[in-house]
């Protein structure tokens, strides 16, 4: 199943660069009958040929033919760690609301609370700027 993805995903990526596929053999030093037996699913790509690839066509994504994760698409982990942020931003509210007049002191404060305060803003700043 996973050696399918694999082959089909490499043929999606050789389809985008919108290249003859016998231009791209010759440019990047295969023979057009191998190159042709792994776009045709005959046979999986190889770590030479990914590279080889991917180093005469920047935008060919073989981190996507690989592990089906495209360059920068970690927008689901993302989406995930800015929903732990307001989780945690919401339970320091509460607490800090609970306990209205005890100081932002760890030795006097609600047990955690200053942590998780803590945690929350560094989380927050590391996620600054970017889009999502």
């Amino acid at each position: 199943m996973e050696e399918e993805e694999i082959k089909k995903r490499f043929a999606e990526e050789i389809a985008l660069l919108g290249v003859k596929k016998n231009t791209i053999a010759q440019e990047i030093g295969f023979s057009a009958q191998t190159f042709t037996n792994v776009t045709q699913g005959r046979n999986l790509p190889g770590v030479l040929l990914l590279n080889k690839i991917q180093n005469r066509y920047p935008s060919f994504d073989s981190n996507y033919v690989v592990t089906g994760r495209r360059k920068g698409d970690d927008s689901e982990e993302l989406k995930f760690l800015k929903d732990e942020v307001n989780l945690q931003r919401a339970i320091v509210s509460k607490l800090v609301g609970k306990f209205k007049g005890v100081s932002y002191h760890p030795q006097v404060d609600q047990l955690g609370a200053s942590e998780m305060l803590d945690r929350s803003i560094w989380i927050n700043k590391a996620f600054e700027g970017r889009d999502n």
